[in-house]
Order: C-alpha cells, then sequence, then structure tokens
C-alpha cells in the first residue's frame, strides 16, 4: 500500500492550511488484508428491496438534515418533505414514522469566489440501517462570504430541496427491486470516483469534507459519480486529539480504493489547530483538506 503523507501546521484566524507538499512515499505490507477487512464491511449503495410493494405505507420519511443552523434545520426538512409529495413519493408526515427509507441529509455552506456554494450529501437508508444510495447535490447562493449560511434564505432553500426531491424521487422504486443503475453523474471527463463514509471528525466534518471532496476533485478535472460501482472510492478517518496548551492534533487518513475494493494506498494530513475550533462548522479548512489531498488521491490510480 503505497502511502503519501502530507504534514503541515500554519494557521491563519481560525483557517489552517492544508498544503499539498509530499513529503514521502512508502511501500507497507498488508495491503491485501487491509484492502479485504475495508470492503467487508461496506455496506452497498444499492441493495434490493424485498419489501416494497406498491400501496404499502410511506416510501420514505425525511429525518432533519444535519450542519445547517438551527433556524434552517426545519425549514429544509419541510421543503423536502413537501417537494418530494408534489412529485408523487409517498413521503410520511412526520420523522419518526414508519417508512421504507429515510433520507437523512448532511450539508455545508462554503464561501466559494463572492458567492457561497451550498453542497449537500443525502443518504438513503432501509430499514436495517444500511445505506442503499447516495445523492449529492450542490447550488450556489450570491454572497455570504462572511457568513455563507446568511446568503441561504428561503429561495435558496427551496432550490436544494427541489434537487434532493428531483434524486430521490427519480430513484425510488416503482416496484419490488431498487434500480441498478450507478446513479447520476455529478461531472464529466476523467476517471470516476465516488466519495464514500468520512467518519471521526467533529462538528459537521463528515458532510463537510465528503462535500468538499467532491468539489476539489471535479476542480481537477476528475469525474464524480452517485454511486461505488465502477469507480475508485474515496473514504477518510478523521482523529483529534486532546487540547493541550489551547491546541489539539486533528489527523486525516484518506483512503482509496480500486472498483474491486482493492486498496491503493492513503494520503495522510496532520496538522494542529486552535482547540475546539472545529467543533461545530468545517468551513474553509473542508476545502483546504480536501483540495490538498485530492491530488495526492489521483496520484496513487495506477497509470495505464
Amino acid at each position: 500500500m503505497e502511502t503519501i503523507e502530507v504534514i503541515t501546521g500554519q494557521t491563519k484566524g481560525n483557517v489552517n492550511r492544508w498544503e499539498a507538499s509530499v513529503l514521502r512515499k512508502t511501500m507497507s505490507l498488508g495491503a491485501g488484508l487491509l484492502a479485504l477487512a475495508v470492503s467487508a464491511c461496506a455496506s452497498p449503495d444499492v441493495v434490493p428491496n424485498e419489501q416494497f410493494s406498491a400501496g404499502r405505507g410511506a416510501q420514505i420519511t425525511v429525518a432533519a438534515p444535519i450542519g445547517l443552523p438551527e433556524g434552517k434545520v426545519l425549514q429544509l426538512e419541510t421543503r423536502l418533505r413537501d417537494q418530494l409529495a408534489q412529485k408523487g413519493v409517498a413521503v410520511a408526515p412526520r420523522a419518526d414514522d414508519p417508512a421504507q427509507y429515510r433520507a437523512q441529509g448532511f450539508c455545508s455552506a462554503a464561501p466559494e469566489n463572492r458567492n457561497t456554494q451550498i453542497a449537500c450529501v443525502w443518504d438513503i437508508v432501509d430499514q436495517s440501517g444500511e445505506r442503499a444510495y447516495r445523492l449529492v447535490t450542490e447550488e450556489t447562493a450570491p454572497g455570504g462570504r462572511k457568513d455563507p449560511w446568511a446568503a441561504v434564505n428561503g429561495a435558496m432553500l427551496d432550490k436544494v430541496a427541489e434537487a434532493a426531491a428531483d434524486g430521490i424521487a427519480a430513484w425510488l422504486p416503482r416496484g419490488g427491486f431498487l434500480s441498478s443503475s450507478p446513479g447520476p453523474v455529478l461531472n464529466l471527463g476523467g476517471r470516476r470516483f465516488y466519495v464514500g463514509r468520512i467518519n471521526g471528525a467533529p462538528g459537521d466534518g463528515n458532510a463537510a469534507l465528503a462535500t468538499a471532496m467532491v468539489r476539489a476533485l471535479k476542480a481537477e478535472g476528475e469525474t464524480v459519480v452517485a454511486s461505488a460501482s465502477g469507480a475508485h472510492q474515496v473514504r477518510a478517518k478523521v482523529s483529534v486529539g486532546r487540547p493541550r496548551s489551547g491546541n489539539q492534533s486533528i489527523a486525516i487518513e484518506w483512503q482509496l480504493f480500486d472498483p474491486r475494493g482493492q486498496s491503493l494506498g492513503n494520503v495522510d494530513q496532520k496538522n494542529r489547530i486552535a482547540a475546539g475550533v472545529l467543533d461545530k462548522r468545517w468551513g474553509q479548512n473542508a476545502e483546504n483538506s480536501a483540495k490538498a489531498a485530492a491530488r495526492g488521491l489521483i496520484q496513487l490510480v495506477p497509470r495505464k
């Protein structure tokens, strides 16, 4: 397994720089065992739905989306529920009502030039708790350089909800099995990448890093798809140390797997941050981390 280690430590305000300087590449034994261990516990992206039949209760319920300011959570949840109903989906009226699937959103907002980029990862989970589908949506709102979420008004939340509802409604089955389609393509050109699980990050970090990595790979000219089928899979593990003298260490292990689930290597990032600065929102830190890591992950893909 090849490992690209990126060690940085420059801080400006509450934003840390995650530079793309590659210090060394090392070869490690046991890559095959690691790949088997990780792929064995990974949930599929499309699973058979043997329980669904037309007319049997609600198809889906909408959970409160994560990552938004408190005042916008219920607004987006309600708008998504209404949009799904308008598209003919049998949606449960409350989040805790029984349904065949649950839609869970993870959203982040980050400044981009003079605008705000709103990115959401929508996981559709079945009754056993397994993820059956993942959808990534992106919208752009004008303004919001100082406070990105301030640029996200009701009209923009309508756009976010409509984009999510379109993707979910197109995917939901009309019969006994889910579609085996690999899902909508989010970008064109280059190799196919799928951004999977991000675990261990405090605050909105798991969702923020995932959506930032989608943007970073697209910015590098790569194709990002909404299903792991036939794509290189990107995953990440985040660990944060205990606060010491007002600071704490953070490490991100970005993992790349080929379409067969075999490990191609890691991009490891290490940094020191002000204690607690990432406990709520990652913001530009997620963008900087993903941008630096994306270039290393692309280097790990074997050249044909």
